[in-house]
């Protein structure tokens, strides 16, 4: 029986907790207002519903005073950066009219305004943070249909994915199954310690984060994978740990055999390989190995190159654009070793070519 009952009530468990924290994390369409004004003293705001707003005003000097629909308005923090003093006020909803709103600032100098009906965001506009006073939680309401729905989605989505480690399993890794089920139950403890996470910051601060339905389930699926990849990788270099030096040996005296040649006898490799009885997969990783411990610096350098460029180009397509950016710099700083390595090699080769 691929799903036992234990296993299922934790799926279930799993699902249900999931459930409710993608509930309150993540949101449908926003609407983002976000304007800028140079050089003014007063303005008048047309803002698109009412809401609460980020009010930021940067200039030469400190304003005497600011007033918003003739009221004054207190900022809740300024900055001086040398020549430009900032300030930061917060326009509650309550004080914002559904038509034209007036800013005047009470200054002999002009100065910049920027407003905008969030706190922060991804340059993606994916992600947001949010005010509390948000007309946009009041809109999200879930129903209960629909609120059955999705967890009858997320559980069927966590036991297929039970489902194929299991297959997976047993074809290529060939493990203990209470290490399967402490792998895949740790990673969706930890996409849902994010979740946990984002909620704990949402309630006990005045402001909310609020994640899209496609990044927010990009997220998980990172998660969820680079912390399975992480933990199955763990087991097996323990797997293999013990057959390091017997693997070494073969690659001693039949190294170049076996991977810079073509044998023509398929059975002949399949003996040596077959010697110990150990998963394909454990073959895989170690014959990438020692081949990649054969190879000059030159080529090794290379090697890291071109996989760090098409994992780079992979995050890219997942919206992880920081990560992809940091893996881009290791692929070049590789490049450019090689490059060197090669280089020199070469001025070496000319040298002793002229002798």
């Amino acid at each position: 029986m691929l799903v036992q009952k234990k296993i299922l009530f934790l799926i279930i468990v799993f699902s249900l907790t999931f459930t409710f924290f993608q509930s309150n994390i993540v949101i449908g369409k926003f609407e983002d207002f976000d304007e800028k004004y140079f050089d003014v003293k007063r303005v008048n705001l047309n803002f698109p519903e009412k809401d609460t707003y980020l009010l930021k005003i940067w200039g030469l000097e400190w304003p005497e005073a600011v007033y918003f629909n003739n009221e004054p308005i207190s900022s809740f923090h300024s900055r001086d950066r040398g020549e430009s003093k900032e300030l930061y006020f917060e326009l509650s909803s309550e004080n914002i009219k559904k038509r034209s709103n007036y800013l005047n600032i009470i200054s002999a100098s002009d100065y910049s305004i920027k407003i905008r009906n969030y706190y922060g965001k991804l340059e993606s506009g994916r992600a947001y943070i949010l005010f509390d006073s948000s007309p946009i939680f009041e809109k999200r309401h879930l129903g209960v249909i629909r609120l059955i729905s999705i967890v009858v989605i997320v559980l069927c989505l966590f036991l297929g994915s039970w489902i194929l480690i299991l297959h997976f399993n047993k074809e290529y890794l060939q493990f203990s199954f209470k290490k399967i089920k402490s792998i895949y139950f740790c990673s969706l403890a930890m996409c849902i310690l994010l979740e946990l996470l984002i909620y704990i910051f949402s309630i006990f601060s005045p402001h909310h984060v609020v994640i899209s339905i496609g990044y927010f389930s990009v997220l998980c699926i990172s998660v969820i994978g680079m912390t399975q990849f992480f933990l199955f990788s763990v087991f097996i270099l323990r797997e293999i740990n013990s057959k390091v030096v017997i693997w070494y040996r073969i690659f001693k005296k039949n190294g170049k055999k076996l991977i810079r040649q073509k044998l023509e006898n398929s059975q002949e490799r399949e003996a040596l390989l077959g010697r110990f009885n150990v998963p394909r997969i454990y073959k895989i990783i170690i014959f990438v190995a020692l081949w990649f411990y054969s190879r000059k610096l030159f080529e090794k350098c290379l090697s890291v190159f071109i996989v760090s460029l098409l994992l780079s180009a992979l995050l890219l397509l997942l919206n992880l654009d920081f990560i992809a950016v940091q893996v881009a710099n290791v692929a070049y700083f590789c490049l450019l070793i090689g490059i060197g390595v090669r280089f020199v090699e070469f001025v070496k080769e000319e040298r002793n070519s002229e002798q």
